[in-house]
């Protein structure tokens, strides 16, 4: 091919504009599916995290309804969290319920009776910490008088590691968290056989 012919076939090529749009969706494709993945791993987290939450809520909501509590109504009630959890696989999901008795001032509580479905639960007489501002001395769930005649609340908590499905090059693992505290509907307190 002499000089002229390929100067000519550049020339050529430099004007021909029919691959344009195949070239621009080539170079744009990776961006997009970058979006499309790591738009579709924020809303499955959201809707993971959101699972948690009305899981805490509805543990403690039906735990408060019973006058007493064996370990085997206990169990049950834990159980039906892995139903709440679905599609999310629930065999990893830790689920603690307490009892537990506000002392006054409201900063922290202690634990009355504890369970728990893969995990821990707290030892008898042991101090949680409560959330932040959530009692004060002058509410009026608080006792303002000995902790022997301290309000009882039920406490439950949900907690999930959640792992991405679509890693985008980081498999990191989000401990998703939740609690939620509730008084006793029936009883002042719910007691544990």
């Amino acid at each position: 091919m002499s000089a002229f012919a390929l100067i000519a076939l550049v020339r050529r090529l430099a004007g021909c504009r029919g691959g344009v749009a195949l070239v621009e969706f080539a170079l744009a494709l990776p961006l997009l599916l970058v979006l499309y993945s790591g738009t579709f791993v924020i809303s499955d987290l959201v809707s993971c995290k959101r699972k948690v939450v009305v899981s805490a809520r509805t543990l403690t909501d039906t735990t408060s309804r019973y006058v007493a509590l064996t370990q085997s109504d206990a169990s049950i009630i834990m159980a039906a969290i892995s139903q709440e959890m679905l599609p999310y696989d629930a065999s990893s999901t830790v689920v603690r319920l307490s009892e537990v008795q506000i002392c006054p001032g409201g900063k922290t509580a202690s634990v009355v009776w504890s369970v728990s479905q893969n995990g821990t639960p707290y030892a008898t007489g042991a101090t949680v910490q409560l959330a932040t501002n959530m009692f004060t001395n002058s509410s009026p769930l608080v006792p303002t008088t000995a902790c022997s005649n301290g309000a009882y609340f039920i406490f439950g908590e949900v907690s999930y590691p959640y792992k991405p499905s679509v890693g985008m090059g980081s498999q990191a693992t989000v401990n998703l968290y939740d609690s939620a505290l509730i008084s006793p509907r029936a009883s002042n307190s719910i007691g544990m056989s």
